[in-house]
């Protein structure tokens, strides 16, 4: 009735203007301004009909929950790091770790077989500096080059050697040259020309060799780039000599493998410290019990805050940021499973230190609203290292036992509800 009413309105308006509607009078172009201009009367008339009227008002409750004493859980595990991917091998040692680099070389059968002889083999390191790298640097640091050497001891692999599967122990080292450490520099170290022939020939097995620093200050850590850092990679190269020749021809061997292997000092873990560390050498554990504090799963989670607060005595970051994620667990067996592998590509969220930092907060507000929702199911949560991050920086959080109450997590949630 009211489009009819305003169809007639208009006509009558018109009338009375002495412009009766004729179509016959109007040229097409005016008839097509006409009827577009009446179609979009018409269907503003009819969305105004259409436009709901809020009839009352909802109340919406808000209300402030925390999660703290009895109602998280939390555990550290040490598991043994494995750094294959990393791309900087360490040696040297602190209070915190020691370590030493195994590169190992091959594919030299590549060189010609009308070689007459090697006339010299030099490893070249690009070195990265000290750890750390400030004022208290130490000078007059070597390191040394061995040989590996052994009767039946099983290989290393860059995958899956560590500290708890490589035992250097079991091999004899043979030393081979020592050079002086310099920041960002090239170390060079001189192999005896027999060692290329006997790889070449296989008269030994080629376990690759070690580098070690000897001679240095205490608590002194230095780096070298590892083949990962391909601008950088170490290079062994092999200068000789084909028959009937009197030039020298060079050839570049790089890494097949390389890694640093860490031994942590300190892998008695307290239960009032969560550690992180890169590796995933300390990996910490949380969860928290929501059973009792959201009931209703129709609650709206506005914001979820995790509190942690940082143990700055153990924390070391060497004067870098550590860098870390946190994953959520797919099942109770993942709980402190040392063959739980984190996944980079299900990390819910992560956070920066800096050297000084006393506390962090991570926003989780959508973890917790799948869980209260149970859209998933609640078997916690990983907090683990970047791979980027320094590999014997260590995080050190205040557990849920630590005694002081004030430094314990603590998970603040704001939850919204209709009345």
């Amino acid at each position: 009735m009211k489009l009819l009413g305003l169809w007639n309105s208009f006509k009558i308006k018109n009338s009375l203007k002495g412009q009766s509607i004729s179509f016959k009078k109007f040229s097409s172009i005016k008839r097509f301004i006409f009827l577009l201009s009446f179609g979009l009367l018409l269907f503003v008339n009819m969305c105004e009909e259409k436009i709901p009227i809020l009839q009352q008002k909802t109340s919406l409750v808000f209300a402030d929950t925390s999660v703290s004493d009895g109602m998280i859980s939390d555990t550290t595990q040490f598991i043994a790091p494995k750094l294959g991917s990393s791309k900087l091998l360490l040696t040297g040692n602190n209070d915190e770790v020691s370590a030493y680099t195994l590169l190992r070389f091959d594919n030299f059968n590549t060189l010609p077989d009308t070689l007459d002889s090697v006339i010299c083999a030099t490893l070249k390191l690009f070195s990265s500096t000290q750890i750390p790298y400030d004022s208290l640097s130490q000078t007059n640091i070597y390191v040394s080059l061995f040989l590996l050497k052994s009767e039946g001891e099983p290989n290393w692999s860059e995958d899956s050697s560590s500290c708890k599967d490589f035992l250097i122990d079991g091999f004899d080292l043979i030393g081979l040259d020592s050079a002086s450490f310099t920041d960002n520099d090239t170390i060079e170290f001189v192999l005896p020309d027999t060692i290329i022939s006997y790889w070449r020939d296989s008269s030994i097995t080629n376990y690759g060799v070690v580098i070690q620093v000897t001679g240095f200050a205490e608590n002194s850590m230095v780096s070298f780039y590892s083949r990962e850092n391909t601008s950088r990679s170490p290079i062994l190269q092999v200068e000789y000599r084909l028959d009937e020749d009197t030039v020298d021809t060079k050839m570049n061997f790089y890494p097949i493998a390389d890694i640093s292997i860490l031994n942590f000092n300190k892998t008695d873990i307290n239960s009032r410290y969560l550690l992180i560390s890169n590796g995933q050498a300390f990996r910490s554990f949380l969860n928290f019990d929501l059973s009792s504090v959201i009931t209703d799963k129709n609650c709206v989670i506005m914001e979820a805050l995790l509190h942690l607060k940082i143990d700055t005595t153990l924390t070391k970051t060497y004067g870098d940021n550590i860098h870390f994620y946190v994953t959520l667990l797919d099942s109770a067996s993942d709980w402190c499973n040392p063959e739980y592998f984190s996944d980079i590509n299900k990390v819910e969220t992560g956070a920066y230190v800096s050297e000084g930092d006393t506390s962090l907060t991570l926003k989780i507000s959508k973890t917790i609203q799948e869980y209260t929702s149970g859209y998933r199911d609640n078997f916690g949560m990983v907090l683990w290292a970047s791979p980027s991050t320094l590999d014997i920086s260590v995080l050190s959080l205040f557990s849920s036992s630590y005694p002081d109450s004030s430094k314990r997590p603590y998970l603040e949630i704001l939850t919204m509800k209709e009345e």
